[in-house]
């Protein structure tokens, strides 16, 4: 491998290989293994990740190895440092490198210190041209912010962070005292204070860090950009794009300008502020840092003034008040009457206001339920339950819906349907009033993951063998296949020996399916919703669609038929139990999946000691003929079968 070492085709087709890998282990074995090669001293490291910076962007999150990113580190910053920085796309792996090395740290990592030192010397070298452009600031940034480095949280979801409302304290690295932190600050400042170019990037890391670490200095700072830059602060400061990251940090901590002059200019300009892009951020950031229960009090007052709570709910502004509900949640004040204000809005008749709650909400709010929303994509997250149906318990899990291009990827679309790829049964729930185009666009999505709707395995025996070619049979006629085809096929595989008998009418798509032999065949029904607003005479229509059942889930209407339907799709198996010399116990069956009911499978459901004992079992119900019978493990039982097992004596 150290031949290739200066070789970028190496590292490309390594990242090639990597996109290719399904599991964790593999993705993170290779990325180790590709930076520690990048790392050693054989390669030209900075070259190297000049060329490929868009490959180790992607490899970069997949390192595990500590020692491996410290040496990384140091030999980025060995060698022209400065021509690297410059790099635009270069500088972008930095950055992130910079962003994951605190999960990392340690007061015995001499290392990583050295290598920030030496990036530490070439910022300040450099300070009036990086400060200029986007990329070389950005670096600016992140070397500031790594004086108080953020260790990173394992759950990337963020709709799980926001549902946390801030409660959560950030984890930081305290680092040794040999940083000289406070000087690297104060250089930092005197820096920014000699240059005339302003970048509100750079000042709002430097304001944040050195409020989390030195509060005199955070103080002198907000007190120079405030007179020399925002002499009259203003809303439209606030709703400024890039001032705006300025008056963020300042909400963090306590200031004369925060206490005096940002929350006045809240509260006296709320309508102007709840509804902007950036306004609605600012509000909810401040939100989140609040210490003061009298000003939530003042704050709720405004937001839930009728006009504008309907305007928050009718503009699906639900980042503001998931935040809001967290926030009174956690000040103890105002929280119930906001959850019935909400639950309200839910079941009004105005349909602007109940398309817009999501089903997380009252999930997160009110207990697990997964609300029932008029939209798509109101789930966010699986949410979990169990349906309890003659007498059996069945998981089911609601998850977030798919969009175009999800096999591949999009929108989480793999994550989704991976879970989808373990289930005994698939809900596809529709809008009856547009049912075929999204019905397509589903089927397709799944087709393309491996999972195949409403279809049995093909009858066909597959074998391959060393020699003797290709021995073709169909024991029924076929429409679409015949010996050349299947060898054309075949031999896109190369397959050129092998035995194939076809005992079904198949297609090119079940040759294909067998050679490949990762698909699952899944059982589905197709939920069609809102029959509430479609005429009678086309719910008729609707039904005689097959694998379909229409449901009014606003008005609870058809779930029995929906349970029903899919209690006969599952083919579940409920088999009662009788302990000798009692009645059966009715009130919780055994559940047996479809071909797998016989008396041994029963056996091994309860535990698997069973059929070491196992002499025989009585058997009461539709298996047998007479009540009761004496049969052995190899019986297969009925639906509502009873069952008692006799053991060996002794």
């Amino acid at each position: 491998m150290s031949a290739l070492s200066s070789n970028t085709k190496y590292y490309k087709e390594a990242y090639t290989l990597f996109q290719q890998c399904t599991k964790k282990d593999d993705r993170q074995d290779l990325a180790n293994k590709v930076f520690e090669e990048a790392s050693s001293t054989t390669s030209d490291t900075c070259k190297i990740t000049k060329s490929c910076s868009r490959e180790f962007e992607q490899l970069l999150p997949h390192v595990t190895l500590p020692t491996i990113l410290s040496s990384f580190f140091d030999r980025l910053t060995e060698t022209d440092l400065d021509d690297f920085i410059r790099d635009r796309s270069a500088c972008f792996v930095l950055e992130k490198l910079l962003s994951y090395l605190p999960n990392h740290l340690s007061t015995e990592n001499q290392q990583i210190h050295t290598a920030y030192d030496r990036l530490f010397q070439c910022i300040c070298e450099n300070f009036d041209d990086y400060i200029q452009e986007t990329g070389t600031s950005h670096i600016i940034a992140s070397t500031i912010s790594f004086l108080h480095p953020l260790i990173n949280s394992n759950d990337n979801n963020e709709y799980e962070q926001l549902i946390d409302g801030g409660r959560t304290p950030k984890k930081f690295f305290e680092l040794p005292a040999d940083w000289n932190v406070d000087e690297k600050l104060r250089e930092i400042k005197k820096l920014i204070k000699k240059n005339t170019n302003y970048n509100e990037f750079v000042y709002a890391t430097l304001l944040r860090t050195c409020g989390y670490l030195n509060e005199k200095l955070y103080i002198k700072l907000v007190d120079h950009i405030c007179e020399k830059h925002y002499s009259e602060i203003n809303l439209e400061h606030i709703l400024d794009k890039r001032s705006s990251f300025i008056f963020e940090v300042l909400l963090e901590f306590p200031s004369e300008q925060r206490n005096n002059i940002l929350y006045e200019i809240v509260l006296n300009n709320i309508d102007e502020i709840y509804l902007h892009s950036i306004g609605n951020f600012f509000l909810q950031h401040l939100l989140l840092t609040l210490n003061e229960k009298d000003l939530i009090e003042k704050i709720y007052l405004l937001i839930m003034n009728d006009d504008r709570f309907t305007k928050l709910v009718e503009k699906g502004q639900i980042r503001l008040l998931i935040t809001f509900i967290r926030v009174c949640e956690r000040f103890h004040c105002h929280y119930e009457e906001l959850i019935s204000r909400l639950k309200l809005s839910i079941n009004c008749t105005n349909p602007s206001i109940s398309e817009f709650i999501p089903s997380v909400l009252k999930l997160r709010a009110a207990g697990v339920y997964s609300e029932v929303a008029a939209y798509e994509f109101t789930t966010l997250t699986t949410v979990p339950g169990v349906i309890r149906y003659k007498g059996a318990k069945i998981q089911l899990l609601d998850l977030p819906g798919i969009i175009e291009g999800a096999k591949d990827g999009k929108g989480r679309g793999k994550q989704v349907i991976a879970v989808a790829r373990t289930c005994n049964l698939i809900y596809i729930v529709l809008d009856v009033l547009k049912p075929l185009g999204h019905k397509r666009l589903i089927e397709y999505e799944l087709e393309g993951f491996g999972i195949r709707l409403n279809r049995e395995p093909p009858n066909i025996y597959f074998k391959r063998k060393d020699k003797g070619g290709i021995n073709y049979q169909a024991l029924v006629p076929q429409t679409s296949l015949d010996l050349d085809t299947v060898k054309a096929i075949l031999g896109e595989y190369k397959i050129h020996n092998a035995d194939i008998i076809i005992r079904c009418d198949a297609t090119e798509d079940d040759i294909i399916d067998l050679i490949e032999g990762n698909r699952i065949y899944v059982p589905a029904i197709y939920v069609l919703n809102k029959i509430d607003q479609i005429s009678v005479e086309e719910l008729d229509i609707i039904y005689k669609i097959p694998h379909c059942v229409p449901i009014s889930a606003h008005h609870k209407w058809n779930f029995d038929d929906l349970l029903e339907k899919m209690w006969i799709y599952l083919k579940l198996t409920r088999i009662y139990t009788k302990p000798k010399g009692q009645l059966p116990d009715y009130s919780a069956p055994v559940v047996l999946a479809q071909g797998r009911s016989s008396v041994e499978d029963f056996c091994n459901k309860i535990h698997r000691a069973l059929l070491t004992d196992f002499k025989y079992a009585l058997v009461w119900g539709a298996s047998v003929k007479h009540l009761p019978q004496k049969v052995g493990k190899e019986h297969f039982l009925l639906d509502e079968d009873v069952v008692q097992i006799v053991k060996k004596a002794g």
